[in-house]
């Protein structure tokens, strides 16, 4: 009996998700991100219609964050979305999670990949950001207003990212770790690199929160030398 009514729950799963498809609705199978839209409403009036906003994710797993920075902050003519991601998990992910997740991403962010409100990427944030740096300082593209990091949550990787994403943002722009409060501290886990990361940007952004996720404002682009 157990056996069947698990099984009758998986065969509800599919036709949900399949119904869902064929409507063209987003598919969804975790939510790591709906907790944090209270907090990201407040940003909302620095964006929302308003043109030329240029936004960067880094690690966008099924969409569902992407979704929320392309109709909240890129919603305007001439706005943007960059996502990247190698959309195949890591060591923290089961294959069940990562099964067709690419192919979900593309299904829940299709019309706005259509419409070029968001642009993606896949492959290792540190290639496509050293490849984002080129284009900026060749002038193809513009800074970012916002910047979202959610990527890997090994500690080398996310200073990789936060250092790189750095030099794509504007004086002024928002700077949005995730997962600041997640883990043990140890290299796997975000926050040493955080926490190195704000110790060697001391004096270049301000706190605008810190919680489970780490939201900083950038002031500066070099550090201000205090006077004797």
């Amino acid at each position: 009996m157990q056996y069947k009514r698990i099984s009758l729950f998986l065969l509800i799963l599919i036709s949900a998700f399949s119904f869902a498809e064929d409507c063209g609705q987003p598919v969804f199978t975790t939510d790591w991100f709906s907790n944090n839209i209270k907090d990201w409403d407040q940003y909302k009036d620095e964006f929302y219609n308003k043109p030329d906003q240029y936004c960067l994710e880094i690690g966008s797993w099924e969409g569902r964050s992407s979704l929320y920075i392309a109709s909240n902050y890129c919603n305007a003519e001439g706005s943007h979305l960059i996502c990247i991601d190698t959309w195949e998990g890591s060591h923290e992910h089961s294959s069940d999670l990562t099964k067709n997740l690419y192919e979900r991403f593309l299904h829940n962010t299709g019309n706005y990949i259509k419409n070029d409100k968001i642009i993606a990427y896949k492959g290792m944030s540190k290639d496509v950001l050293f490849e984002l740096n080129h284009k900026l300082h060749t002038g193809s593209i513009k800074k970012c207003n916002f910047i979202y990091i959610d990527g890997s949550h090994d500690a080398k990787d996310v200073l990789l990212d936060a250092v790189l994403a750095w030099e794509l943002l504007n004086i002024g722009g928002i700077m949005i770790f995730d997962d600041y409060g997640w883990g043990n501290g140890s290299y796997r886990s975000p926050k040493p690199a955080i926490e190195g990361f704000l110790a060697s940007y001391q004096s270049m952004y301000k706190i605008l929160k810190k919680g489970y996720q780490l939201h900083i404002r950038k002031i500066g682009d070099l550090p201000v030398q205090k006077k004797n």
